[in-house]
């Protein structure tokens, strides 16, 4: 598995990850936890899966995503 990037605003490597369950398909997404602030990123929320499990590696690669754009529209 990879590790997520580390937060695009704050540089850090501590992440919490919300996982939900409607209908029985699972969607999550990371947040920062290192950020001291109240919008601390979040990342976008995974497509539907079948497990939480997958939800959650769903929204590592969605994580990692959103770090690479957000730097790379940072940088433009």
């Amino acid at each position: 598995m990879t590790d997520p990037k580390p937060c695009p605003v704050c540089r850090g490597v501590k992440f919490g990850i919300n996982c939900l369950e409607l209908y029985g398909q699972y969607e999550a997404h990371y947040f920062c936890l290192d950020c001291e602030s109240e919008d601390s990123p979040q990342g976008p929320l995974s497509d539907p899966c079948g497990t939480a499990a997958e939800a959650e590696e769903a929204a590592l690669r969605a994580w990692n995503h959103f770090v690479s754009d957000y730097l790379d529209n940072k940088v433009a």
